[in-house]
């Protein structure tokens, strides 16, 4: 490549750079982001109806694997200026499911049986998403195939995630590349 595009590209690198890092502090600075309130009523909704109304009045984003909870599950509701936590544990009752704010993102996953053995549930996997010439890659999404369960890497390319179990099949994607797969197995770096 040329020096006036190598130029370029480090120019765009660095803005993109900046741009993610206002967003980020844009994001933080929502102090107060778990005691949101929200309002619902409704006779007949379904979860996932629920769940796109929390996100149209917060600005959270739900991340959850549809085979975890039925999301055409009629519900009823009658929540005024409800804490969104209410809120949730009133709907996803009975559907064997724990929940915790990441950020903007809540993220809903099925609850693990107590006596259940460590070795077959989520195992927590780090790693950095880079280009053939070693560059990093920011905003590189990295999904558990077949779900809607991901992460997008940091500044530095570098991952933080967890998967269902050892052996999970990751896709790495960022446009421009070929999308990657690879088998992931819990403690190791990649």
């Amino acid at each position: 490549m040329s020096p006036s595009i190598n130029r370029f590209l480090s120019v765009i690198r660095k803005l993109a750079g900046i741009g993610i890092t206002a967003a980020m502090i844009l994001c933080s600075a929502d102090v107060g982001a778990q005691s949101k309130k929200v309002s619902l009523v409704s006779s007949s909704s379904t979860v996932g109806q629920v769940l796109k109304d929390i996100e149209a009045q917060t600005g959270y984003l739900f991340v959850y694997n549809t085979s975890d909870i039925d999301v055409s599950k009629k519900v009823s509701l009658n929540f005024k200026d409800a804490a969104v936590s209410q809120v949730l544990d009133s709907v996803l009752d009975g559907h064997n499911v724990k929940w915790h704010f990441e950020g903007r993102y809540i993220k809903i996953m099925k609850q693990e049986p107590e006596g259940k053995s460590k070795s077959n549930g989520p195992v927590k996997i780090q790693g950095k998403v880079c280009a053939a010439d070693g560059e990093p890659l920011i905003g590189a999404s990295i999904m558990v195939k077949g779900t809607s369960t991901g992460v997008i890497t940091d500044m530095d390319g570098q991952f933080t995630m967890e998967i269902p179990t050892p052996g999970t099949v990751l896709v790495a994607s960022y446009l421009g590349f070929v999308d990657q797969e690879f088998e992931a197995v819990g403690g190791e770096k990649f």
